[in-house]
């Protein structure tokens, strides 16, 4: 049984697409129950996949490639936490865009995250960084 789309939505941090210098981001910020992220897994952006080698994923206890987060390692997305999800290389248009972004949390399998929103023109947010815990 997985988990029903419109409560994964929940997740997604309304008006946080947005362009940076170096490409976009966008936010999640877990609303729900203490997860423990083992792998990430596709995200697409208006049906077009992301290569895993542009995606940075930063919490307040770190940052990390998309790519450690194989199965092998895993992160401790706490209650409140926020997750950004940065990735590097063309900007979005300005506009709405449609994004699929896929986890996989130990205590409940793969979570198909279904995100839709709009890019300004004006806005480009500075790169997403936290101080070291």
């Amino acid at each position: 049984m997985g988990v029903p789309a419109t409560l994964l939505r929940k997740l997604y941090v309304k008006n946080s697409l947005q362009n940076t210098p170096t490409g976009f981001r966008f936010q999640l910020k877990n609303r729900l129950a203490p997860a423990t992220l083992r792998k990430f897994g596709n995200l697409t952006v208006d049906g077009e996949n992301i290569p895993m080698t542009s995606i940075s994923l930063l919490l307040e206890g770190g940052q990390y490639s998309a790519k450690e987060l194989d199965g092998r390692r895993s992160v401790l997305f706490h209650v409140n936490d926020t997750l950004v999800v940065d990735v590097k290389g063309a900007s979005l248009a300005p506009g709405i865009h449609r994004l699929t972004c896929d986890l996989y949390v130990e205590e409940v399998g793969w979570l198909h995250i279904p995100i839709e929103d709009e890019v300004h023109a004006e806005s480009v947010a500075p790169r997403a960084e936290f101080a070291p815990a």
